[in-house]
């Protein structure tokens, strides 16, 4: 249900506010997505279709929901609510997503924890790649936590490939061995296609940015996810 902060997060840290902040029983778990793609991209009934995004979960070291209206916070959207979705979930689309801004989470119109804007991934993306032939991301060379993929069929409007979790807050809590390596099988590229390739690098918050929720488990992850236009051919 929660990921403990890198202990390399921790050392521009001041000692006694973190041990005071890890006995906190609440935590926060969110996630800022940025959306970047072009107009003629039919994004109608993917989890795209209303642009930039949040999500957030509110809960106890016990696994259980906490009250608590949660909203996001920054200068390009003032104070946005999120919208409960039970079970300690918030959500909200149609977001402006500005790279280098901060973004925090608030919890009954107060600050809780906060990070500031991730810029897009450097990739060079092919607009055409082989049929059946698959694909690998790595952005290993850059200062990211993790890295978030999905493949749409531009044509039908549907994901046929992602890595990203149907739970947006708890992006953060990849399981994977190396993060920011992803190899996208060729079943994702069928003939004669025409897809977005998504790419998001994520990072995340530090841990002096978490105020009254347990700054050892507590994360914020902020990404932009950039659309690319391929084809697929023979």
């Amino acid at each position: 249900m929660f990921a403990m902060l890198p202990l390399s997060m921790i050392g521009c840290f001041d000692l006694g506010e973190f041990v005071a902040g890890a006995t906190e029983e609440t935590f926060v778990a969110g996630t800022v997505l940025g959306l970047s793609a072009s107009e003629n991209m039919n994004l109608v009934g993917t989890r795209y279709e209303e642009g930039s995004r949040a999500a957030a979960y509110l809960g106890n070291l016990n696994g259980e929901a906490v009250d608590g209206a949660m909203g996001v916070l920054s200068d390009s959207n003032g104070s946005h609510p999120l919208e409960s979705v039970g079970d300690g979930g918030w959500i909200s689309g149609g977001l402006t997503y500005t790279p280098g801004e901060i973004y925090s989470l608030l919890r009954d119109g107060e600050v809780v924890l906060s990070a500031e804007a991730a810029p897009a991934v450097e990739l060079d993306v092919e607009p055409t790649h082989t049929a059946g032939a698959p694909l690998t991301i790595d952005i290993r060379d850059q200062e990211f936590a993790l890295l978030l993929v999905t493949v749409l069929d531009l044509e039908e409007g549907v994901e046929l490939w992602d890595n990203v979790p149907d739970d947006l807050a708890h992006a953060s809590e990849s399981e994977e061995e190396d993060p920011l390596l992803v190899e996208i099988p060729g079943e994702a590229f069928p003939a004669d296609a025409r897809l977005a390739l998504g790419v998001a690098g994520l990072r995340l918050n530090d841990p002096a940015d978490a105020y009254d929720v347990n700054t050892l488990v507590s994360t914020l992850a902020t990404g932009l996810l950039v659309l690319h236009s391929v084809e697929t051919s023979d």
